[in-house]
């Protein structure tokens, strides 16, 4: 039984069944609204399905709500891995953030993950000054969107797909909230807000990866993750990380290109992304590529996370959770508690300022 009364509960349609679609969603249901989820694309052709999975805040802005997120999220991961292990792909993986030069400052968020700074030669390749060291949940999103999609449906969470969608991506959308006559509509379609709420600032930032098969002969350390977008292997544009998955698997990256709609791999890209990781991780440069990936992550100056009241099409509250960049995975619970606190803030206050008025 939840803490949230009969006469408070809503119906809720969340827009977007990706991992920010689907956590919003549980977290709402588990507080007894009533929960649809309506989406054009379902997983796993999903921007979440190809992300490599790894918890660190990247390319996500204001900080310090993403630190908040981040740690929440954290938390969950944490738990979910011991509570489900494999079945729901959560894996705590050890690993390194090489730097070219240290950064005089540390992120908030490394209080929280036992970060330590290492310089020794057995760990700092000597291109670069030092690296930060950690152990980070890694999630195969092969398996944990099937299990998040399994959690929903679990708490009554219904999730659908259109047939067929009209030129205009609003109009799919508020016909699904007539239909299920929600109460409140929740805003989780990425890239999607583009249209949906003719906001350009939303713009992709196209990442590519592959997905190699480990050779474990030649394995001589434990399977750890190594990152780093600085230093002769990589920039911003050309992040190189090497994440380790709960198989015999490596996720390779990647590319970072703002403003590029392009979904395809070249043949160039998967030689260069292999040779960039090669360098830090000398046993992969072989490994065969089972899988190409690119995908288009949300990037927005800053994450759109709040209300807005719309009198048109008899819509009386939307809350908006897009433009998560490179850190969908990383802040996904933190978000989806955020928007559970605006709803139910909301409401709260309709009711006092009612209530008010009576006296």
């Amino acid at each position: 039984m939840t803490s949230t009364s009969w006469n408070q509960r809503r119906r809720v349609l969340v827009l977007g069944s990706g991992i920010i679609g689907l956590t919003t969603a549980i977290r709402l249901a588990e507080r007894g609204h009533k929960v649809l989820i309506w989406s054009k694309d379902r997983s796993p052709n999903l921007t979440s399905d190809g992300s490599g999975g790894y918890w660190m805040p990247f390319h996500i802005e204001p900080e310090e709500l993403v630190n908040e997120w981040s740690i929440e999220a954290l938390r969950v991961f944490r738990n979910q891995s011991k509570q489900y292990g494999k079945e729901c792909g959560i894996h705590i993986f050890p690993g390194r953030v090489l730097h070219e030069h240290l950064p005089k400052q540390v992120p908030y968020w490394t209080h929280y993950v036992n970060m330590r700074i290492v310089t020794s030669p057995d760990q700092v390749p000597k291109e670069f000054e030092g690296a930060w060291k950690f152990e980070s949940p890694i999630v195969n999103m092969d398996v944990y969107m099937p299990w998040l999609e399994k959690q929903a449906r679990t708490l009554g969470v219904d999730i659908l797909s259109p047939r067929t969608v009209g030129p205009r991506l609003i109009d799919a959308a508020l016909d699904a909230y007539r239909h299920f006559a929600a109460e409140v509509l929740i805003n989780c379609t990425g890239l999607g807000s583009r249209e949906l709420c003719n906001d350009k600032s939303v713009i992709p930032g196209r990442g590519a990866t592959l997905r190699v098969l480990s050779n474990t002969r030649k394995q001589q350390r434990p399977r750890e993750f190594i990152t780093t977008s600085s230093g002769p292997f990589s920039s911003n544009e050309l992040p190189t990380y090497i994440l380790p998955r709960g198989d015999n698997l490596y996720t390779l990256g990647g590319t970072y290109y703002e403003n590029d709609w392009n979904t395809q791999v070249s043949p160039e890209e998967v030689v260069d992304i292999q040779r960039r990781c090669s360098l830090l991780l000398p046993e992969i440069k072989d490994a065969p590529v089972v899988r190409t990936w690119a995908g288009l992550r949300p990037v927005r100056p800053q994450v759109r996370l709040e209300y807005e009241i719309l009198d048109e099409d008899n819509i009386p509250l939307i809350i908006h959770n897009y433009g998560h960049g490179g850190a969908g995975v990383t802040v996904s619970w933190g978000c989806a508690k955020h928007v559970v606190s605006l709803l139910e803030d909301c409401y709260a206050a309709k009711e006092r300022r009612m209530l008010a008025s009576r006296l």
